[in-house]
């Protein structure tokens, strides 16, 4: 079983303890379990088919004086390659799921359709506070006029007003909603359901990350990853609902098997999946945080697209391949986020920051001894998952940092 615990203070203590559960677990790390929702297939499959509609091949991106500082930070030289998806179509990864969820629907009602049926009877529904609304909506843009789909989201009403627009601007319809994650997902059922039962037209709810090929599609985040960058001795995964990191992960375990060790990376207080690995079961964030003793649950994190709890689909798999997780505070997050914006000249939103802010920090600094007891780790990737934000918002965040 995958090593997952709450860290101690006593170092010696967590040093031995990580050791031996790693031997025992090295031979079975490359594993990939044939019942898992989606496999290494999969997402080649989905490589192939997102290029139809241009997705880009993101570059990895690398700054020497980032290196010289994370290298003298750890007491080791460290390599890092950042994978530069804010540069991505509509700014983030999710893009790529959009892209293979919708493609994927299309090529099955080919399938069971006669050649005179028309995919304009295919009507897009999600819900989403912006990211993986804009994949949708571009996605659906992108295969006109030859396709005419029609495409809805539920958005929250307090969703910034730039990812509204933009939705709008690729010809989608926006629902507003209430801002609580539940009341859009129910709305967008309802409305999914009226819609295959009320008219003509066949309603596809395409979730967010609870979705096989959205999983297959943000999975090719490493499929390129892992070509562009062959020897990569640790990788860094943003979490929130795992659509990215159990795609990722299944790549990674598949072509690096044990040689490869992932982390994963979510904000203080919203740790739902560090807690649910370590206790073997689902656990959403009302059942406590590390950000307060008395697990009350933070109510928001400059990390906002990381605030989804993990899903079921995407926890076996993180389970069995996913070798930690740890945790950021918001300082540090906003921290990371400057440190990308001023020495890699890219912007990026503080949810893609957080794997540098992991790199940063002492928990990965033990890790590193550990590792270094087998091998000489010295390359790392980091995901930097989307650059959509507001700019102005986070330059105030910038200015309320403690020097």
């Amino acid at each position: 079983m995958p090593y997952f615990r709450k860290r101690t203070t006593i170092v010696t203590e967590a040093f031995s303890c990580l050791i031996s559960s790693r031997r025992a677990i090295a031979t079975t790390k490359s594993i990939i379990n044939p019942h898992y929702s989606i496999q290494y297939q999969d997402v080649v499959k989905a490589a192939e088919r997102i290029g139809r509609v241009g997705a880009h091949v993101t570059p990895v991106l690398t700054s020497m004086s980032l290196n010289q500082m994370i290298s003298s930070r750890q007491d080791r030289e460290l390599r890092v390659f950042f994978k530069a998806e804010c540069l991505q179509r509509t700014g983030s990864f999710k893009f790529r799921g959009a892209a293979n969820a919708i493609l994927s629907l299309l090529e099955e009602e080919t399938k069971n359709t006669d050649s005179s049926s028309s995919s304009s009877n295919i009507h897009i529904v999600s819900h989403s506070s912006g990211n993986h609304a804009q994949g949708l909506a571009c996605v659906a843009n992108s295969l006109q006029p030859n396709n005419k789909l029609e495409t809805t989201i539920f958005m929250p009403r307090g969703a910034s007003e730039a990812k509204k627009q933009s939705v709008l601007g690729y010809g989608a319809n926006v629902v507003l909603t209430a801002d609580d994650t539940n009341s859009r997902i129910n709305e967008a059922r309802l409305f999914a359901h009226e819609i295959n039962t009320n008219t003509n037209k066949k309603a596809a709810l395409i979730h967010p990350f609870e979705d096989v090929h959205v999983m297959a599609g943000q999975g090719t985040v490493a499929f390129e990853l892992v070509q562009q960058v062959p020897d990569l001795d640790v990788v860094i995964i943003p979490v929130g609902g795992g659509a990215l990191a159990s795609g990722c992960s299944v790549v990674l375990r598949h072509v690096l098997g044990s040689n490869v060790t992932i982390l994963l990376a979510e904000p203080e207080g919203f740790d739902d999946t560090r807690r649910s690995l370590i206790g073997n079961k689902l656990v959403g964030h009302s059942t406590g945080s590390t950000n307060n003793n008395n697990n009350n649950q933070t109510s928001s994190t400059v990390a906002d697209g990381l605030k989804a709890e993990l899903g079921a689909l995407q926890f076996p798999i993180l389970r069995d391949l996913v070798d930690d997780v740890m945790v950021a505070t918001d300082a540090e997050i906003l921290n990371a986020t400057r440190l990308l914006w001023e020495r890699l000249n890219v912007i990026v939103e503080p949810s893609a920051a957080i794997g540098l802010a992991i790199l940063l920090g002492q928990e990965f600094q033990q890790l590193l001894l550990l590792l270094s007891t087998k091998k000489d780790i010295k390359n790392v990737g980091v995901i930097l998952c989307g650059g959509n934000c507001d700019i102005g918002t986070v330059a105030q965040q910038f200015m309320q940092l403690k020097d």
